[in-house]
């Protein structure tokens, strides 16, 4: 049996603490990372990237809620590219209870790839860490 990669930390950008609570208890379960991080918006997420980055400790994965006030997950990832974070492997996963096609077709013209309904569950995340961090 495959055994499943520990990670060295995950981001939750979500302004609904109630959804950080449910989706920090998923991932605390499942055992896979030792650090979550919390941030309200897309705004506060890129102050503590930005840090990430200058102590050369960038998280594995973000996974950033798409509606939030302040800046929204479109935003957040627009300027997270623009930034020009150092090469790394960290990938960005959008959460969503969106079921708006229109949002679905702008994540694809933005090269989001990788979206997810909420709530996050073990499996959702397992198929994450399999398609990723996994040899």
């Amino acid at each position: 049996m495959q055994q499943t990669p520990k990670l060295n930390t995950i981001l939750l950008i979500d302004d609904d603490k109630v959804t950080n609570y449910l989706h920090s208890i998923v991932i605390k379960d499942m055992g896979i990372s030792d650090r979550i991080e919390i941030q309200q918006n897309g705004k506060d997420g890129l102050k503590f990237l930005e840090e990430c980055s200058k102590a050369g400790n960038m998280p594995d994965i973000i996974l950033v809620d798409l509606k939030m006030p302040v800046m929204d997950g479109f935003e957040f990832v627009d300027s997270y590219r623009k930034m020009g974070f150092p090469e790394h492997h960290t990938k960005i996963v959008m959460l969503t209870t969106s079921s708006n096609p229109k949002d679905i077709e702008k994540m694809k013209e933005k090269g989001i790839t990788d979206f997810f309904d909420k709530p996050l569950t073990e499996e959702k995340l397992m198929e994450l860490v399999a398609k990723y961090f996994q040899n």
